[in-house]
């Protein structure tokens, strides 16, 4: 081998190595950028745990807070129609599950400070079911600000009759507390005589005729 084919060797090995050379950095290169990207993911996922914490979090107290106001609104309303029941309340069960989370609703009883689940509203009589209805209404109207007037048809027709009083009552303190507007169509004189204007719909030959009372 003659020194031609050696520098002809060295000049291939050197153009070799400078190629490997320059794809080495440009690995080191894509390497730290990778490094970089994988840091910064890290702290995207730990912001974003964190984040999704507080919110949960949030989300939880507002619920609570939910669940507290429609309680206390229901249970007045409760106490306000039936007297005779000095511990009468209500309670909001909610149970988490994978597809959702229903809510119960519960009359309760008040036994040595602890709240004894009775049975659902809807199986009780006396009205309680309806008073429930129009309180838990009442309460979400006035939780989420909602404006304008309010219509109740026929609201308190199963509260029996010694109640029907304090039911009327109810919806006076309403309306007089929130300052709404409230449209009632009854069939109990008691709920009639607390509206400032009331109305008589009769019925003659065929004919209806709404008659201020």
């Amino acid at each position: 081998m003659n020194l031609q084919q050696v520098e002809s060797i060295l000049t291939t090995m050197q153009a070799d190595y400078t190629r490997q050379f320059g794809a080495r950095e440009l690995l080191l290169d894509q390497l730290r950028e990778t490094e970089n990207e994988l840091n910064q993911a890290k702290d995207d996922i730990t912001n974003w745990e964190a984040e999704k914490l507080l919110l949960s979090e949030a989300s939880e107290y507002a619920r609570r807070q939910t669940v507290a106001h429609i309680e206390q609104v229901t249970t007045a309303g409760l106490q306000t129609v039936f007297t005779e029941e000095e511990h009468v309340g209500f309670k909001v069960k909610i149970t988490d599950y994978a597809q959702g989370t229903p809510a119960a609703y519960w009359l309760i009883t008040d036994k040595s400070g602890e709240h004894d689940i009775e049975h659902p509203p809807e199986e009780d009589g006396g009205g309680a079911a309806d008073v429930v209805s129009l309180a838990l209404r009442s309460a979400m109207l006035e939780m989420f600000r909602a404006e304008g007037q309010v219509f109740f048809d026929e609201s308190g027709k199963h509260v029996d009759v010694k109640h029907i009083k304090n039911f009327a009552y109810f919806i006076e303190q309403y309306a007089e507390k929130t300052g709404r507007q409230v449209f009632n169509i009854t069939h109990q004189a008691a709920v009639a005589d607390i509206a400032d204007v009331a109305y008589e719909i009769r019925k003659h030959d065929g004919i209806s005729e709404a008659v201020r009372l």
